[in-house]
């Protein structure tokens, strides 16, 4: 079925697998937290708007990594709300919203990173780095995306060795976020 399919790409010895973007489509409301458990990146139900998949669709296209620049270091900006916006089909005043509420609720995302990272709970990062990978990646903020995917996928392949040090990237690169000008 979807979700073990989805267990099997996400566990992939080959990285370009577990890089492959999933949407779960169901009838069933209920289905959704075991498919994010099970590694899809997003979830629809079949009674929604066609739009809304359509933007799901544009999202993950966008935060593709084979489309995505692999240096973040020489970005001259975190982030480019207005071509966000176009890409995904949405009014810049309405992603700008999207992005200071984000802002706002991303304030307490690096202490709840660095508590999970203590007591070693690996669901909790990973959710944590899932949500933000996703969020990122409709701003264009893509090394928050970028350090975010990499923890999630050390989450999921079980790679602890690399979650103290991937932590502290994800928490400098959603630091440097936070203090962009929206």
């Amino acid at each position: 079925d979807g979700l073990e399919l989805t267990r099997m790409i996400r566990t992939s010895a080959e990285l370009h697998l577990r890089q492959l973007p999933v949407i779960g489509l169901s009838g069933a409301a209920e289905e959704e937290e075991p498919a994010r458990a099970a590694g899809m990146d997003e979830f629809r139900l079949k009674t929604e708007n066609p739009d809304l998949l359509l933007i799901s669709i544009r999202k993950l296209l966008a935060s593709s990594p084979s489309k995505q620049p692999t240096d973040t270091d020489n970005k001259p900006h975190l982030l480019n709300l207005t071509a966000s916006a176009k890409s995904f089909g949405l009014p810049l005043t309405e992603l700008e919203s999207l992005f200071r509420t984000f802002l706002h609720e991303s304030r307490d995302i690096p202490a709840s990173l660095q508590k999970a990272l203590s007591e070693n709970n690996i669901e909790k990062l990973q959710a944590e780095a899932h949500k933000l990978k996703g969020s990122a990646a409709l701003f264009g903020a893509d090394s928050v995306r970028q350090t975010a995917e990499f923890l999630e996928q050390s989450c999921r392949t079980g790679q602890a060795e690399k979650l103290e040090q991937q932590v502290e990237a994800l928490q400098e690169a959603l630091a440097e976020l936070l203090k962009e000008p929206s």
